[in-house]
C-alpha cells in the first residue's frame, strides 16, 4: 500500500463529530407573512445574512440577504417573505456527521444550513461554515489540553486478553437510498470497537472507511450487508451489496471520479472520494465486482 500520510486531526474529527456539536441553537427566524421591509430590519439588527422561515413551528423555507437585495432593487419591499423565500430548502439533521454537512456546503455553495429533526420539519438549529471551524478549533484545543489520546491508549485494551483464534463479528443491513439511517451502521461499528478498547487512531481510520463504504451502498447499490470483525491482531470490515457492480475499478479508486447522479450530488454526496479514502485508511483492501450482480469489498487495519 506504500507509505500512508497521516490524516490531519481536524479532518478525522469531521467524521467523528456530529452536526449537533457545531450548530447554533439560538436561531433568529422569520415568518412567511412578514414583509421584506421587516426582514431588512431583522437582518440588520441581528447582523445576520439570512434566516429560516418558520410557520406553526415547522421550517417552510429560507430567506437570504441576496433575496433582500433583489427585492430592494426591484422595489418590492412590501412583498411578503413567503413570496420571495426559497421553499423546500436543503437541510441537515442533528446526528449527521459533520462531513456530510461539509459535503453539502462544498456542493451547493450555501452559506448556512437549517438543522431539523429527522422525523419532522421542526427547526432545532442553524449551521454555518464558521460554526464548523469554531467547533473543530475548540475540540482540537480540548484534546490538546486533556491529552485524550495518550490517556486512552495507555489503558489496558480488552482485545489484548483474547485468544488468537477469537473473533467478534457484528452484521448490519444497509438499505438502498435510506438517507434517514445513513451512517448508523458505521456508528454501531465505532461503538463496538470503542467497547473493545481498540486504540483511538485505529477506530478513526476504520470509522472513516466504514462511513464511506456505507454511503456508497446507500447511493449506488440495491442494498446489502456490512460486517465488522475484531481479531486480536487486526480489524476487518466487509461491505457486500446487491447492485450494478463497478465498471472500471481503476477509475473508481481515482480521487474525484464519481458516477453519482445530480440529485445525489445536491444532497452533498457522490464527491468521488469514497474508495480513495478507504484505500488511504486501510492496510489492505480487496474488492470483487460483477456488472449487474454485486460488489464485495473488504478492508483491514493491523493492531500492532
Amino acid at each position: 500500500m506504500g507509505i500512508r500520510k497521516k490524516i490531519p486531526r481536524s479532518q478525522e474529527l469531521t467524521y467523528v463529530l456530529s452536526v449537533k456539536d457545531a450548530m447554533c441553537k439560538n436561531v433568529v427566524t422569520v415568518t412567511p407573512d412578514a414583509t421584506i421591509k421587516k426582514l431588512r430590519t431583522i437582518l440588520k439588527e441581528n447582523a445576520i445574512s439570512g434566516a429560516p422561515v418558520i410557520e406553526r413551528g415547522k421550517l417552510v423555507g429560507v430567506i437570504s440577504i441576496e433575496d433582500l437585495i433583489k427585492c430592494i432593487v426591484n422595489c418590492e419591499t412590501d412583498a411578503t417573505i413567503g413570496d420571495k423565500m426559497t421553499k423546500n430548502p436543503t437541510v441537515c439533521h442533528p446526528d449527521d456527521p459533520l462531513i456530510k454537512a461539509i459535503q453539502i456546503f462544498e456542493r451547493t455553495g450555501f452559506g448556512r444550513l437549517p438543522v431539523v429533526k429527522k422525523d419532522s420539519s421542526e427547526l432545532v438549529g442553524i449551521l454555518t461554515k464558521s460554526d464548523i471551524v469554531m467547533c473543530l478549533f475548540k475540540k482540537l484545543r480540548q484534546l490538546y489540553e486533556t491529552k485524550e489520546e495518550k490517556e486512552e491508549e495507555s489503558k489496558t485494551p480488552f482485545y489484548s486478553d483474547l485468544k488468537c483464534d477469537y473473533i467478534f463479528r457484528m452484521e448490519k443491513e444497509v438499505e438502498k437510498l435510506n438517507f434517514k439511517n445513513a451512517g448508523s451502521t458505521s456508528s454501531a461499528f465505532k461503538d463496538a470497537m470503542t467497547k473493545f478498547g481498540i486504540p483511538v487512531d485505529l477506530i478513526r481510520r476504520m470509522s472513516i472507511s466504514a462511513y464511506e463504504a456505507e454511503m456508497n451502498m446507500v447511493i449506488y447499490s440495491e442494498g446489502g450487508k456490512m460486517a465488522l470483525e475484531i481479531y486480536p491482531n487486526k480489524l476487518r470490515i466487509e461491505a457486500n451489496d446487491r447492485g450494478p457492480g463497478i465498471k472500471d475499478l481503476k477509475k473508481a479508486f481515482t480521487p474525484g471520479f464519481s458516477t453519482a447522479p445530480d440529485w445525489i450530488r445536491e444532497l452533498g454526496f457522490g464527491a468521488g472520494m469514497g474508495l480513495p479514502n478507504i484505500k488511504h485508511n486501510s492496510d489492505r483492501v480487496k474488492i470483487r465486482t460483477k456488472l449487474g450482480k454485486f460488489t464485495k469489498l473488504s478492508f483491514e487495519v493491523d493492531i500492532k
